[in-house]
């Protein structure tokens, strides 16, 4: 399953919210509907729990689950830009 990159972490459509109302993210089609990439999951992230939990998983390998690890500089550019995949 795919997540679209405007939609937050409590399920809110960031790009079509007005400040004083929020909007829940549609989970049907939508027409301004964009892959998160796993550069937008790790950008999105907050420095104090999740970023510090995902460089724990990955310096620990357990973050990939016995995927092929990225470990050249081109091989993480490869990675950043795919969709993010819900195993991960």
């Amino acid at each position: 399953m795919s997540i679209c990159k405007h939609k937050s972490n409590d399920g809110l459509c960031l790009l079509h919210s007005e400040p004083l109302y929020k909007e829940p993210c549609h989970e049907g089609p939508c027409h301004d509907y964009t892959a998160m990439t796993n550069a937008d999951r790790i950008r999105a992230m907050s420095d104090d729990v999740d970023l510090a939990l995902f460089l724990d998983d990955v310096r620990n390998d357990g973050f990939f689950k016995g995927q092929k690890y990225p470990y050249s500089k081109f091989g993480w550019l490869d990675w950043l830009k795919q969709e993010v995949n819900d195993g991960n």
